[in-house]
């Protein structure tokens, strides 16, 4: 336990510091996060007796803290005096930081640069300190116009926070503090301008030319290397630019592909052609924006201009931002208001990526504040300080010849009819392996009660607020309280039927075949449909008439968030009907219930190519789909099929810039069961505990369902408790970045299922082995399985098998990041041999060293590999 005095100039008056009596076992993890040892704590006083001493120590200071509820209501459980005069360091961050990457108190105490230790009592009292203090500092930079808006905002929060933002005000007003360092937690993300470029020297010369080494290419990217690849496949892209058509481009990792397509779109771009980059995950959008094309600007000597355009709900909209904080009434809105009113001090872009938002219910808050809303204009937004962000990103899309922009986008503004997106003569789709699973969300619907719920609320909320005084809210608010009952009629009748609670799974999911619409049970669950339905369409009916005897200037704002709130309700009206009573042809349509018991209805096109072909490449010169897994054993027809391409598009498969042979050991165990065997689970346990051993944990272990995590998680227990590693497991402990971050840090094991299979990077000797439990197939009886099953003679063999492969080759690609890196795969499915189809496995994975040990001889095998890797390096290092 410990604790500090100190002032707000950081100057650190005393300290309390002492180990406490444990009748617990202390697990490995925690003895290794804390360094302490259960020694120290064999002649330590009992709880009480310290947490007397530290109440003298405080006395009557303020109690500070980190999360500081949850520390007093362990003393005060031990008879520390109960107090108010309280404050939470991760409260105000969480506010005055509005874009710190995190919360934790030890990334905060990395940010300001305390310097102290993590995760021991007195370091982390310390850190805490010191975090106030820069806190404190942050709050007096502030403009006074800011802090007065939240000091308005704060007494949902209590006196402590009041207190605190006086103080601030107070010290700004004499002008003690200067504002921090650009660098410092509060800056967050830069806002990328647009990107001077020019277009001399790129049509002078050829591509092979400009990927020359000791070339420009030399001169932007320091530790640039020509690689074969890399210019086959930009000689392939600048091709099709040039000429016109499709080309499908598989690249495998270490190539560069981002380099090989930029250059040629940058040459198109000099042509006069405008090009549109689609990625699907925000890390590779920023990559391409804010570093590979501004390098590539320079290197070229061009000047045109660059702009990044996301979907409407990533931006602020300043007119709902201003309806809400002006409503903001519990503790939780009046602190994203905070929130957003600091942000908004600093945004150039009023994008959301800027903000650590926590939880679904910042999540949520930011809904109600985003541009999302379809009937917000540019003029609405014109009179409210700053503008609109949405415009303005709008406006230098329009003006760029080059945009960057992700899935998402790009498929919902097809949908939409382009809205958002100028028009572009040529589109390449980075990370094209995801289209398929954008679309599917992209064009189709997922409804729940809550969701309906909401939007019920949010309207008759806005109506209160757009009303007049001599309007009549009776008619709505009676509407709107029946529609909340038949929401719950409905989804009852719906989850009647879902299967018993007893025979559920992690999640429960029934496809809507027209055998279930014929049955009298789905006739009830209809019927309840229809009455909220004709609720929904009362509360809209009620709603319009409302708005037409609207006409206060001064209710302007709060008749277009109503307006908003009915608009809402239609789109949620045609999706109960597009699910329920009448499903578009070519539509899967299924109810899923998820592990808290949140009933939805769900619906995804059966083929998602023809939304594919349609946003990106038939109305275009030229398209360009590339991704480190796109073939399977070699071919390209499954995706093509998935893009909805057909036979119009070229294919080119580039080789790796790995070298596999020598890095990786593809390790095939004889003497498996089936994986359904009931021994199958203690097997894989056996395996991984052989390996982890051997290599001192460095070991992912990649699952294909919950069910058999948990059970291989439960039978490692004691066996890691004995070799003193930690065994990190998804859904058991932590969320996906805690588990990473705790698995860099060395001596662990990390059991993961879906997202685990791929976007991880943990190069070097952080990672040595990939196990793989089963085979990655589809689940069957999946709706979207189901439903684009039956699109195929031979389901299995044309559907299942390649969805699979191309998952299986996306786990392999965990292991080899960088050419320095040295592994093995081991593969613990026995059907790679046993079945036929095991063959179209194999060949879809790189060409590795491959060895076939007994079961009990795996963990040899795969430790004498990476050491005869270590032994290597070593010599090249001599």
């Amino acid at each position: 336990m410990g604790a500090v005095r100190f002032d707000l100039d950081g100057k650190i008056l005393d300290r309390f510091v002492s180990f406490v009596a444990c009748d617990r076992v202390i697990p490995v993890v925690v003895q290794r996060l804390t360094g302490i040892t259960l020694d120290q704590l064999g002649e330590a006083p009992p709880p009480a007796t310290v947490v007397g001493r530290l109440a003298d120590f405080v006395g009557d200071a303020w109690v500070i803290g980190h999360n500081v509820d949850f520390d007093l209501g362990f003393v005060e459980g031990q008879g520390f005096p109960p107090t108010s005069a309280r404050l939470d360091t991760a409260e105000l961050a969480s506010i005055l930081f509005p874009s710190a990457p995190s919360y934790a108190l030890q990334r905060l105490a990395a940010e300001v640069r305390s310097g102290t230790r993590a995760h021991r009592a007195l370091d982390d009292a310390e850190a805490a300190a010191l975090l106030l203090v820069a806190l404190f500092r942050e709050a007096s930079s502030l403009s006074p116009a800011t802090l007065e808006g939240l000091l308005q905002l704060a007494e949902p929060l209590g006196d402590a926070v009041a207190w605190f933002l006086g103080e601030a005000l107070a010290a700004r007003a004499r002008a003690v503090f200067v504002p921090p360092a650009p660098d410092g937690p509060a800056a967050g993300l830069v806002a990328l301008p647009a990107q001077s470029m020019g277009r001399a020297g790129l049509a002078g010369k050829s591509i092979r030319e400009l990927f020359a080494s000791h070339g420009v290419m030399t001169a932007a990217f320091e530790a640039y290397e020509e690689r074969a690849e890399q210019i086959e496949m930009a000689e392939a892209v600048d091709n099709v630019m040039r000429d016109g058509g499709a080309l499908v481009v598989e690249a495998g990792t270490g190539t560069g592909k981002s380099l090989a397509y930029l250059v040629p779109a940058l040459r198109a771009v000099a042509r006069g052609k405008r090009v549109l980059v689609s990625t699907h995950t925000t890390t590779l959008q920023d990559q391409l924006a804010a570093s590979d094309l501004p390098r590539l600007a320079r290197a070229f000597g061009l000047d045109s201009e660059v702009a990044v355009l996301k979907g409407r709900s990533n931006y602020l909209c300043p007119r709902r931002w201003h309806v809400f904080r002006l409503s903001a009434a519990d503790a939780d809105e009046a602190r994203f208001a905070m929130k957003t009113l600091v942000w908004r001090e600093r945004t150039k872009t009023g994008d959301r990526a800027e903000l650590n938002l926590l939880g679904s219910g910042e999540q949520l808050a930011w809904a109600r504040v985003c541009a999302e809303d379809e009937t917000c204009t540019a003029r609405r937004c014109a009179m409210v300080r700053g503008g609109c962000y949405l415009e303005r990103a709008r406006a230098a899309a329009a003006r760029a010849p080059l945009v960057v922009a992700n899935h998402a986008l790009v498929l919902s503004d097809a949908r939409s009819r382009n809205r958002l997106l100028p028009d572009v003569d040529i589109v390449v789709a980075d990370e094209a392996h995801h289209l398929d699973e954008v679309a599917s969300h992209v064009f189709g619907v997922r409804v729940t009660a809550a969701d309906i719920r909401r939007a019920v609320q949010r309207a008759s909320q806005a109506a209160s607020a757009a009303a007049a005084a001599d309007v009549d809210l009776v008619p709505l608010r009676n509407a709107a309280q029946m529609t909340l009952v038949s929401i719950e009629e409905t989804f009852l009748a719906l989850g009647r039927l879902m299967r018993d609670p007893s025979e559920r799974g992690y999640e429960d999911q029934r496809r809507i075949t027209p055998a279930l619409r014929g049955s009298d049970e789905w006739l009830a669950a209809e019927l309840a449909a229809e009455r909220l339905r004709d609720g929904l369409a009362t509360v809209e009916r009620c709603g319009v008439t409302l708005l037409a005897a609207a006409h206060d200037p001064a209710l302007a704002d709060a008749s277009a968030e109503f307006e908003s709130a009915l608009a809402e309700l239609r789109g949620l009206d045609a999706a109960v009907n597009r699910v329920v009573h009448l499903p578009p042809r070519g539509e899967i349509c299924w109810l899923s219930l998820d592990q808290t018991g949140a009933l939805a209805l769900q619906s995804a096109p059966a083929h998602a190519g023809v939304y594919i072909d349609r946003a990106l490449a038939r109305e275009r010169h030229a398209a360009v789909f590339t991704s480190a897994t796109l073939a399977v054993a070699g071919s390209f027809g499954f995706v093509l099929d998935r893009f909805g391409l057909g036979d119009r598009a070229a294919t080119l498969r580039v080789g790796s810039g790995f070298d596999y042979r020598r890095q990786a050991l593809l390790v095939l165990p004889t003497g498996l069961v089936d994986p359904y065997d009931s021994s199958f689970v203690d097997q894989t346990a056996a395996v991984v505990a052989d390996v982890a051993t051997r290599l001192d944990g460095r070991t992912l272990v990649l699952f294909t369902s919950h069910s058999m995590l948990r059970a291989v998680h439960s039978r490692l227990g004691d066996w890691a408790e004995e070799q003193r590693l930690a065994l990190l497991a998804q859904s058991v402990g932590g969320s996906r970045r805690q588990l990473l971050e705790q698995f860099v840090g060395g001596r662990a094991v990390l059991l993961g299922t879906a997202t685990f299979w791929e976007g991880i990077d943990l190069p070097g000797e952080l990672l040595q082995c990939v196990i793989v439990a089963k085979l990655p197939f589809p689940v069957p009886d999946d709706p979207v399985v189901a439903g684009r099953s039956e699109r195929y003679e031979d389901p299995f063999r044309e559907y299942h098998v390649p969805v699979a492969a191309l998952r299986l080759r996306q786990g392999f690609g965990r292991l080899i990041r960088t050419r320095d890196d040295r592994g093995a795969v081991v593969l613990l499915d026995r059907r790679l041999a046993s079945r036929a189809y095991g063959e179209t496995f194999l060949r879809s994975l790189p060409d590795c060293q491959v060895t076939r040990p007994d079961l009990q001889a795996v963990g040899a095998a795969v430790a004498e590999w990476c050491e005869a890797g270590r032994q290597e390096h070593d010599r090249r290092l001599e």
